[in-house]
């Protein structure tokens, strides 16, 4: 059986987590706007990108489950690595421990992303399967589909080649008895301006021929790259100084409000061999939950702060451990300041 209808693809796959849209098209109707798949409810459209060592996946991984991580970036030989992404020492030697991590269980980067992506799609396929029924449709393979997968602006030929080799492994283009559905790549930032300016060319009087900045701020890593809007109906552009990258991101930012409360604590607890390691693992998920949710200026305000609350492993409550507002942004500041130089250069 097959329908009138066209399925377009989204996947967004990104260094610390990564999502799925799609469009359901008739014949000639034009793409109005996609429709994000949710992950765990609560209106979650992202899930993380992670692959834990006894088969979890995403959502499904425990606080403290070993697990691999990072590995969009294993794609990338090491000395690539180094040439598409400016980084400080400190970040180069986390991203090389998580990458590690893969080598040492005996798999390739291929392996992991493939399986990952395999596990992704499977959730969401499921998910489109029941919108399908909803709509009187029997399954994905009545439908013409394409995929369209985003790849960081900087990546080089050989990058996106082994991406393409994931991809292929990992099955997602088997619907049913139908030809393998194809494949399109798009840059990161060229996706974001696609999706943004549409909103922004009223309110910015957004003109052919202007040219725009594009900052692609990541889970762990930061693009910048300028584009000339070409048309505006229909939205085109067109590359015109090549992309920049940095690993910078959300991971980052995240790592030093740990390294933050981590060395508060241990300021303010000498011997912490009795505290409730675990427990302080979920006050840091919160901590960082509540801080990347307020907004700069607040945490600015005299007086502002955080109360940590700390436990030993037998229960006792201990004294709270205060941040104040000041530490909290100069910790995070260590990564925009960097994003800020970046656009700079």
């Amino acid at each position: 059986m097959t329908t009138p209808y066209r399925l377009s693809i989204g996947i967004d796959f990104g260094v610390c987590t990564s999502g799925v849209s799609y469009c359901l098209l008739r014949p000639n109707e034009a793409v109005s706007s996609a429709v994000e798949i949710e992950f765990g409810g609560e209106g979650k459209t992202l899930v993380p990108s992670a692959l834990g060592v006894n088969g979890n996946w995403g959502n499904d991984i425990a606080a403290g489950e070993d697990k691999f991580t990072l590995f969009k970036l294993k794609l990338l030989h090491t000395d690539d690595l180094l040439q598409s992404y400016r980084q400080t020492p400190e970040q180069l030697t986390f991203v090389r421990d998580a990458l590690g991590k893969i080598e040492r269980a005996g798999k390739t980067d291929i392996d992991v992303v493939a399986e990952y992506l395999r596990r992704l799609w499977a959730f969401a396929a499921d998910s489109l399967s029941v919108i399908l029924r909803r709509k009187g449709l029997i399954s994905l393979s009545d439908l013409e589909a394409r995929f369209v997968f985003g790849i960081p602006a900087v990546w080089g030929v050989d990058t996106r080649s082994r991406m393409e080799q994931a991809i292929q492994h990992s099955g997602l283009f088997k619907l049913g008895d139908r030809p393998p559905a194809p494949l399109d790549f798009i840059a990161e930032p060229e996706a974001a301006a696609i999706a943004m300016f549409p909103r922004l060319a009223v309110s910015y009087n957004l003109q052919d021929g202007q040219t725009v900045v594009i900052c692609d701020c990541g889970g762990g890593t930061v693009d910048v790259i300028s584009y000339e809007i070409t048309s505006l109906e229909p939205l085109t552009v067109r590359e015109i100084v090549s992309g920049e990258g940095q690993l910078l991101g959300d991971m980052f930012m995240k790592s030093a409000l740990v390294a933050l409360i981590k060395s508060r604590v241990q300021e303010d607890y000498r011997d912490n061999a009795d505290l409730d390691l675990a427990d302080l693992d979920n006050e840091i998920e919160a901590v960082w939950d509540r801080v990347s949710k307020i907004q700069g200026n607040t945490m600015r305000r005299a007086g502002w702060c955080h109360r940590l609350d700390i436990t030993y492993v037998d229960g006792r409550i201990g004294r709270q451990v205060v941040l104040s507002g000041r530490d909290v942004l100069r910790a995070l500041n260590t990564c925009t300041d960097s994003i800020v130089r970046l656009l700079r250069t």
